[in-house]
């Protein structure tokens, strides 16, 4: 949608509705903020919203499909978006390319944080502007407008990805899918279905966690693009067409990382990736699930190989982990 002229309604003013609001303030014709605690906002009930002219709402992730303003403005056709999808409508040519920046996509009930600062760290180590930005880092509507960024690693939960409709991401990754959120969401297939949205329309590489049966069934139910690799990645030995682990060596199978789909690629030995590992040499199993997802997104988005392992073995956690 082009919100030249629009008039937008925020819902919500916390991180994202400030951001959003900011973005398209000088973009759209009008933007009204509705938030019921900030005495800033421009309504302070949902119950005073004029409806006459309004365009469009951006909805914060706090507010659940059923909410009644969520429902009135669907009753009146009124289309009812996440931040992320406006910021994917608004993105911006690159300083560097004059292109638009990529977007790589990172979705699932655990791991990914890990998973997007990790690939943000391996594709920066790769000369890129890759900021680790959504529910990290700076804002994604911000983040897409600003022409310095070459690609966004974008953490996505599932509330955004529940009003994103649009957004057909260069890479895409679903770390694992586990019950959570289902009161918001109505249910696990409710669940599982807003989730899978990051999957639509992926164009270079769509990894998924090949241990995972429900997030195998996404995978292979997706319509992406016709030049889309597939990866799944495993803690255990791949297959063809998956990264895993062989006799203490992370090994790619998938041809992601330059060699024929079913011939083993030898990353690095897991023992090296110090940052992942347990101080008695054992591995942290989710980390270097979200180190093998990383890699994968990387060097499907096009990453050096070489670079690309360098920089996961000086990866470090963030407190969170």
């Amino acid at each position: 949608m082009d919100v030249t002229g629009k008039t937008v309604v925020v819902a919500g003013l916390g991180v994202s509705g400030r951001s959003v609001a900011e973005v398209l303030r000088g973009r759209a014709g009008r933007v009204i903020t509705v938030d019921e605690k900030r005495p800033e906002a421009d309504v302070r009930s949902f119950d005073d919203i004029d409806w006459t002219d309004v365009d469009l709402v951006m909805s914060s992730p706090v507010f659940n499909p059923r909410t009644s303003f969520i429902r009135e403005a669907e009753r009146r056709g009124i289309p009812v978006v996440s931040e992320v999808e406006i910021a994917w409508w608004l993105r911006v040519p690159t300083a560097s390319t004059g292109d638009r920046a990529g977007w790589i996509g990172i979705t699932g009930t655990n791991g990914k944080t890990s998973t997007t600062e990790m690939t943000s760290e391996i594709l920066g180590a790769c000369g890129l502007d890759a900021p680790a930005v959504g529910n990290i880092g700076k804002a994604v509507s911000h983040a897409a407008v600003d022409p310095r960024h070459d690609v966004l690693c974008v953490e996505l939960s599932s509330f955004q990805l529940h009003f994103t409709d649009s957004l057909t991401l260069d890479c895409a990754a679903i770390t694992n899918i586990a019950a959570d959120h289902l009161d918001w969401h109505g249910g696990m297939e409710n669940y599982a279905a807003d989730k899978a949205r990051v999957f639509h329309g992926v164009r270079r590489a769509l990894v998924y966690n090949a241990d995972d049966e429900r997030v195998s069934r996404l995978a292979h139910d997706a319509r992406t693009e016709p030049s889309c690799r597939f990866v799944g990645f495993t803690l255990g030995d791949p297959q063809s067409g998956q990264i895993g682990v062989r006799d203490g060596w992370i090994v790619d199978r998938s041809g992601v990382a330059g060699g024929p789909v079913g011939e083993p690629v030898p990353l690095a030995e897991v023992a090296s990736l110090t940052h992942l590992c347990e101080p008695d040499g054992g591995v942290y199993p989710h980390l270097l699930a979200d180190g093998m997802t990383a890699l994968a997104l990387a060097l499907g988005y096009g990453a050096d190989r070489v670079r690309a392992v360098e920089a996961l073995r000086g990866f470090t956690p963030g407190g969170h982990r």
